[in-house]
């Protein structure tokens, strides 16, 4: 029997003054950092990764913009760049502002957030030079948010057991024993991230894998990665996972000083 079909009219989630910004991706790629925003959270392949603070200076050629300061940075393809909104969204039990850039798809490549409604107004001045056009929240259905952290279905770690879910988590409770960070690459032709940050302690619950604290952290799913290669830089050993689609999705790279049985017990499964 088909349940009843709902009366109540459909509604999207409550979005504050939305505004789609021109595509001018080059100038707006330039006037992020003057943004007040709090922190940037980018968009992996099965992973999320926030970095504290204003979006970065970036260098541009071509079509091509980059970022690097110690063991943190971020590569970006503007060609990639086809839409980019301001919005509101519930965090921190409150609607606050962000700004997103997405792909052709929809699908939110990476995103500028704010901790609170006085830092966002700061921006309103420079935010009026790229405001194309007034919308609504139904203009933002489409996308899917840069930040969300759904599980994927029948793939928890506690129901089912993906390739490499015991891998990773291996490699997880390694570091945390050793009291030592890990080496982490999001690769992507869109654009890439990498942080070095120290594992946090797994819930057995969730499919999700986090690394860092606060908000910086990387997040990642590794119930949806299907295959492996590990090899040797110098004295230390990198782990580099696959997608279903065998796109290259995360790098796990071993501490130098250290040397991970768990890194080497997948290097022995795989050869």
């Amino acid at each position: 029997m088909n349940p009843p079909e709902s009366t109540e009219p459909f509604q999207p989630q409550p979005a504050g003054k939305v505004f789609r910004l021109q595509n001018d991706w080059e100038r707006l790629l330039h006037s992020l950092p003057q943004f007040h925003s709090s922190a940037t959270v980018y968009r992996g392949n099965h992973a999320i990764h926030c970095q504290s603070g204003r979006f970065p200076n970036m260098t541009c050629v071509d079509s091509s913009a980059f970022f690097s300061e110690g063991f943190r940075g971020t590569t970006l393809n503007l060609e990639h760049w086809a839409e980019a909104w301001w919005y509101h969204e519930e965090r921190f039990g409150k609607l606050l502002p962000c700004l997103e850039v997405a792909d052709e798809k929809g699908t939110g490549l990476f995103k500028l957030c704010y901790r609170d409604l006085e830092s966002s107004s700061q921006d309103q001045t420079l935010l009026q030079q790229f405001i194309q056009e007034e919308a609504d929240e139904w203009s933002l259905l489409h996308l899917q948010r840069s930040n969300m952290m759904n599980c994927v279905r029948g793939h928890h770690p506690c129901k089912t057991h993906p390739p490499f879910v015991k891998t990773i988590s291996a490699i997880q409770k390694e570091a945390i024993d050793k009291n030592t960070e890990l080496g982490l690459i999001l690769p992507h032709q869109k654009q890439s991230s990498w942080d070095c940050l120290r594992p946090l302690h797994q819930k057995p619950a969730c499919c999700w894998f986090g690394f860092g604290e606060n908000e910086d952290f990387i997040a990642i799913q590794p119930a949806a990665y299907q295959r492996a290669e590990v090899f040797d830089t110098g004295n230390r050993t990198t782990a580099l996972f696959f997608d279903k689609n065998d796109d290259p999705a995360l790098s796990i790279i071993q501490p130098e000083g250290h040397i991970f049985q768990s890194l080497q017990t997948l290097k022995s499964i795989l050869t």
